[in-house]
């Protein structure tokens, strides 16, 4: 853990040699608090299913935080607020941060549309999840997770062998490109 313990000595000779003490130290805890998620990670999943419950509990508690956002979007929309902004709404301070989180769960649900040979209840709701992900993605209004989900989507079907999907996609491109 020499990784770990080297970017804290790094952030805590920036937190020294800062003008602004205070919001280093502010982001210093917050990226210290980070790392333990890494180890509880670990220590959770001892075993297939208890890393299966861990998952299922981590995309459920995204797409529950996923509809409070798009409740609070469709406000900020209707008040005309994205006009002014150069992003959605800010809940969770970081809209960046927040664009990249869901751009996770936005993958992880298509890969498990593209993936899995399931009954057509669970379709429907990794279908709905996926719908309410990619929904809240564009509300974030940040390119950065726009564009990590584009690249993550195409790095799935090359990868899992879709090669009839990307076509109709690269002819869209060309045609919007011309």
């Amino acid at each position: 853990e020499i990784a770990f313990a080297l970017y804290m000595f790094a952030e805590i000779i920036s937190l020294i040699l800062s003008d602004y003490q205070a919001q280093a130290f502010h982001f210093f805890t917050k990226r210290a608090l980070l790392i333990p998620v890494v180890y509880t990670t670990i220590v959770v999943t001892t075993n297939l299913k208890r890393g299966k419950n861990f998952f299922i509990l981590f995309i459920v508690g995204s797409l529950v935080t996923a509809l409070i956002y798009l409740i609070i979007a469709l406000q900020f929309y209707f008040n005309n607020l994205y006009q002014i902004t150069p992003s959605g709404p800010s809940i969770f301070q970081h809209p960046i941060t927040a664009s990249e989180i869901i751009s996770f769960v936005v993958l992880f649900l298509f890969a498990f549309i593209i993936n899995e040979k399931t009954d057509w209840k669970t379709k429907l709701l990794l279908y709905s999840g996926f719908a309410i992900s990619l929904l809240t993605l564009i509300a974030t209004y940040k390119r950065t997770g726009w564009m990590g989900v584009a690249t993550g989507i195409v790095l799935i079907l090359i990868i899992t062998r879709k090669w009839k999907i990307l076509i109709p996609v690269f002819i869209l491109g060309i045609v919007l490109f011309l």
